[in-house]
């Protein structure tokens, strides 16, 4: 049981040194590479803030052009419309009529969708700035953010690994409590035991009495008259003094 004990108590100090190690290490680690880490972060956000921006000018940009097609287009449309407007007349004169009508419903038709496609696309410039704007927040706290969260990490750690000192403490005193055997309490003899009420007698005659002294005034003797009275201190029963 002993060897067994010890064994548990050298695995248990081994694994908390160990881990007390590795938790100083994490802590001395995670500040080294705190500002490397910062660095590549702000740099990736950075690639994407630039990328964001080369879309988001390029939506700008497909924007405007949808714009001037759309103005175009409703140009376009607008010239349509007077020729419907005469096309009641021309339709008369044959197959020019039939193929103004149709133009007519094309130029409306492609307006129409150039109108949809107009529409998404300011949608599209629209998040795209949202998204560089988030790009740039994150990019301005990235830096305080990984300090905040090395703090944390470090905190833990260090909290983690006075555990396993404390632990392994507890170990070390375990180890050597276990290699010394316990004693048992010694019986007492019967000789060391008082054999009569006089030991005992003189026993607590030899303890010192710290109580408040009362002095003797008299003592209760007979008197010739066979009755019971008092007798000076310092005489005998008949009253006599003593020598």
């Amino acid at each position: 049981m002993i060897v067994l004990r010890k064994i548990l108590a050298v695995i248990t100090m081994i694994l908390c040194g160990m881990f007390l190690l590795l938790c100083l290490g994490g802590a001395v680690g995670v500040w080294v590479a705190r500002a490397p880490l910062t660095t590549a972060a702000v740099s990736l956000i950075s690639s994407v803030h630039d990328i964001l921006q080369g879309a988001d000018a390029l939506a700008g940009e497909v924007v405007t052009g949808l714009s001037d097609i759309h103005a175009l287009a409703g140009q376009i449309e607008g010239t349509a419309g007077e020729i419907s407007q005469a096309a009641g007349v021309l339709k008369e004169i044959g197959p020019i009529g039939d193929l103004l009508s149709a133009v007519t419903g094309r130029a409306e038709d492609l307006n129409s969708r150039l109108a949809g496609i107009e529409s998404s696309a300011g949608q599209m410039h629209t998040q795209l700035e949202s998204w560089i704007s988030l790009a740039a927040l994150i990019r301005q706290r990235v830096g305080a953010w990984i300090t905040t969260g090395a703090v944390g990490i470090t905190f833990f750690l260090l909290w983690f690994g006075l555990g396993q000192a404390s632990l392994f403490v507890h170990a070390l005193a375990w180890f050597r409590r276990s290699g010394k055997p316990s004693q048992p309490c010694a019986a007492a003899s019967p000789a060391d035991l008082p054999a009569s009420g006089d030991a005992l007698d003189l026993a607590l005659a030899e303890i010192p009495f710290t109580g408040p002294v009362i002095p003797a005034t008299a003592t209760v003797a007979p008197n010739p008259s066979g009755e019971v009275g008092q007798t000076p201190a310092g005489t005998r029963g008949s009253g006599e003094p003593l020598p």
